[in-house]
């Protein structure tokens, strides 16, 4: 005989009840001493939580079910004999044979019976919970919600550490604030559950939340299981450590009241249960409510008897209701959330299982169970706010562009789309000079008149800094231009911060979806290459992506800008390193060496810009300053009454193929009456490989009586016909043969048989790059017959080389 056999059910279905309740429910039966525990009935439920059928585990021991060890089973028999009640864990064995660990609670029914009943119940400790993203709530009201909310909320930084806690949280973990404060969160934590934790953390570190359940202690070492909601905090892009709600579920209430064997032991369940359970006729009126649901309608139990449940349900969500409702008929179980307006106005939140009465095969009415959700809605959807919004603009962030962009291609894949990259062009020196307090000011005030324009297929997010984007959905080239003509004249307009007038215009760049990229991070980046090129045309414009932007990075832009007005500003400067005879050590000649020196970018060496002037066409004239700056100076130290030295000048690959080239070297040697055996003109090995073309230029450079040298010899790729075919009266042995020559043995046999090669062919040999006494002895006894480096003199200023050289014999 089952529990069902002793009692008839009256016309509310509690059988239909029991079966169809969301939480899962056993009945067991024991003997009088309480040592043999045997399963009798089982909800659907539990039959999904296990696996099992009713005649599958009908007479089976407990054992059978779950793993409990001899001396849990001796616990079960002391605390039923004298609380009547079982709380503890274990581990459930599924039909299909994994394992689940839950939390158990058992009852012990007293009833006047011959058998002894206990109703069982069991939790997955493994479930987990999603948050749901809602709209913002002031600030004000977060700071009441952390020291009133009945849950514990805290903050760590990026390392782990505790920087806040609320008063829910000194009262759950027993610890003082002060004491707690500094803490890592790994002390809250049972060690078994450190790696979970640690990879939860570190997963909110990257941007994303997070939702676990983890065992934890008090102060007086007592175990509680803890659901934590984790929430990165992200101000101006960047991640400042994590928000955090914490729920004690250690105690989590006992789902089910006691099943009793007949109608009155299922109406104490009912009446009893501290969730909201009603019960309501086929049109949705009222036939029964529990005492929960009149403390949470407002109503008594005699005002909701025959009325509708629609009289109840906020105007918002009538329509889902209705639907739910119109399933449920259809024998169908549902859960969903909905709100209810309560009798005194408010509005609250729930979560409603909805279990339809069957008899028959036929449905009789509907059974509901509702759970007030209102106040951790509310606190979830703040959590949810604060990660996906800006704290200052109020504005979307990264991480809500981010998730909304990928929802937009998973709905809209098809379509075309533009994303619009914004920059202030002078807010750095309006934060700078007016302060934080009115930069921050006039941020809010971007943000405002970019919300101006905002159409119904517009979205805009702060990007960080100064730095906004917009999203235009469905939207092709044509519409992106007018849009963003219409912003880019809304922005330039004057904005007032404390009576002050500021004028701060917008550069804009465009990257349209799917011509410029198909996924959300290069179409940023190249809607971002845009922007920087159209400030590099000016400001206050606006560009869309073209595939040779890609050579133009920030950097570049920004450099090439400084890179055009460097000559007229007169930002460039040379540097001199003295050459010596490797006999006399006397300075022969010096190498001329170009700087820059720029207000915005400070000092830069030629490794810094020479490229970007190369690729620019810059080089041109940046070289022609250059050899006109080092023969210029050549006259000086000759109209001073100095001996002539050579001068050695270095032209890159562009400089030495432009068609001018010759002309160019000649008016300079024209104009500044240097003879022309004083320049020393230095190329690499690569720049003649090309035969025909280096062999005509070289010829017209000794033609002038200009002298040639190869620098990095030895680096590149040498080939003999052209050393002995071109005109070269130098040969610059690389650096780095010398660097090493000290202890390595090739690199000395490297440099002797470069000297002998250049002495067979009636070269001189310069050695770079003499550091130590030891490399000027090396070098003097193989041969070189010039050395440089900084053994002898790093580069120097020309009143230098004048003072310690010139001046000397």
């Amino acid at each position: 005989m089952t529990i069902y056999d002793l009692n008839p059910f009256s016309e509310i279905d509690y059988y239909q009840f029991f079966q169809h309740y969301k939480a899962p429910i056993y009945i067991l039966t024991t003997d009088s001493d309480y040592t043999q525990i045997t399963i009798a009935q089982l909800n659907q439920a539990a039959f999904e939580q296990s696996g099992y059928k009713n005649k599958e585990l009908n007479k089976k021991p407990i054992d059978f079910l779950l793993d409990l060890p001899k001396d849990d089973l001796l616990m079960w028999k002391k605390q039923l004999e004298h609380t009547h009640q079982v709380r503890t864990s274990g581990t459930l064995k599924h039909k299909d044979k994994y394992t689940t660990a839950v939390s158990i609670h058992a009852h012990l029914l007293q009833i006047e019976s011959e058998t002894n009943y206990i109703i069982l119940t069991m939790r997955d400790l493994t479930q987990d919970m999603k948050l749901d993203p809602k709209p913002s709530q002031r600030m004000l009201e977060y700071e009441s919600l952390f020291y009133n909310s009945p849950y514990t909320i805290f903050t760590l930084d990026n390392n782990g550490y505790l920087t806040t806690i609320n008063p829910a949280g000194v009262k759950l973990l027993g610890f003082t604030a002060k004491d707690m404060k500094g803490e890592h969160y790994l002390s809250f934590i049972a060690p078994s559950d450190h790696d979970k934790a640690i990879e939860a953390f570190q997963h909110v570190n990257k941007g994303y939340i997070k939702e676990i359940e983890l065992n934890g202690f008090s102060s007086r070492q007592q175990k509680k299981l803890l659901n934590i909601t984790a929430v990165p905090i992200i101000i101006n892009g960047q991640i400042n450590g994590l928000i955090g709600m914490i729920e004690d579920i250690t105690q989590e209430r006992i789902v089910h009241e006691l099943l009793e064997e007949s109608k009155q032991q299922f109406q104490v369940l009912f009446d009893n249960n501290i969730d909201s359970v009603s019960t309501f006729d086929l049109s949705g009126s009222f036939i029964d409510a529990n005492q929960a649901t009149e403390t949470l309608t407002g109503y008594s139990k005699n005002e909701l008897i025959g009325q509708n449940y629609l009289n109840l349900i906020a105007e918002d969500v009538l329509e889902t209701s209705q639907e739910k409702f119109k399933l449920s008929l259809n024998g169908e179980a549902i859960q969903h959330e909905t709100k209810i307006i309560h009798k005194k106005g408010h509005i609250l939140h729930l979560h409603l299982t909805i279990v339809p009465i069957t008899l028959d095969n036929q449905v009789k009415g509907i059974h509901c169970i509702a759970k007030d959700i209102t106040e951790n809605k509310q606190l979830t959807d703040q959590l949810n706010h604060m990660a996906y919004h800006d704290h200052l603009t109020t504005l979307p962030n990264q991480l809500a562009l981010v998730n909304d962009f990928n929802q937009l291609l998973t709905h809209f894949k098809d379509k075309q789309h533009a994303i619009l990259f914004l920059d202030l062009d002078r807010f750095k020196v309006i934060n700078d000079s007016l302060g934080h307090t009115k930069g921050d000011l006039l941020l809010k005030q971007v943000a405002d008149r970019i919300k101006t324009t905002l159409t119904a297929s517009a979205k805009a997010y702060r990007y960080g800094g100064d730095e906004f984007v917009i999203v235009l959905e469905n939207t092709d080239q044509f519409q992106a231009e007018n849009y963003a003509n219409q912003l880019l004249t809304r922005m330039s307009e004057p904005y007032s911060i404390d009576h002050l007038e500021i004028v701060n215009t917008p550069s804009i760049g465009i990257s349209l979806y799917p011509e410029d990229a198909t996924d959300q991070d290069n179409l940023i980046k190249k809607a971002d290459h845009a922007m920087y090129y159209a400030k590099g045309l000016g400001k206050k414009n606006f560009q869309f992506y073209q595939t040779d932007m890609l050579t133009h990075s920030k950097g570049n832009i920004k450099i090439e800008n400084e890179l055009r007005k460097a000559i007229e500003k007169d930002e460039f400067y040379l540097l001199y390193q003295p050459q010596f005879d490797s006999r006399t050590h006397k300075m022969t000649g010096v190498e001329a060496l170009i700087r820059w020196s720029n207000e915005a970018y400070g000092e830069l060496t030629p490794n810094e810009f020479i490229p970007l002037a190369e690729e620019t066409g810059l080089i041109l004239p940046i070289g022609e300053w250059v050899i006109n700056e080092a023969c210029e100076q050549v006259q000086k130290w000759i109209q001073k009454g100095h001996e002539a030295v050579s001068i050695s000048v270095n032209l890159s690959i562009r400089q030495f193929y432009q068609a001018n080239l010759i002309t160019m070297i000649e008016n300079i040697l024209k104009k500044t009456n240097v003879p022309p055996h004083c320049l020393v003109i230095e190329i690499t090995e690569s720049m003649a490989m090309d035969a025909i073309s280096a062999q005509k230029i070289l010829d017209q450079l000794k033609t002038i009586g200009v002298e040639i040298s190869i620098d990095d010899f030895g680096t590149g790729y040498s080939s003999l016909s052209y050393l002995k075919r071109f005109p070269i009266d130098y040969l610059k042995i690389d650096q780095s043969f010398v660097q090493d020559m000290s202890t390595d043995i090739d690199d000395r046999d490297i440099i002797e048989s470069i000297i002998l090669l250049g002495h067979k062919l009636n070269m001189r040999l310069v050695a770079e790059g003499v550091e130590t006494i030891k490399h000027a002895n090396l070098l003097t006894d193989m041969g070189s017959d010039l050395l440089q480096g900084y053994y002898f003199s790093k580069p120097i200023t020309p009143e230098l080389i004048e003072t310690y050289y010139l001046s000397q014999s």
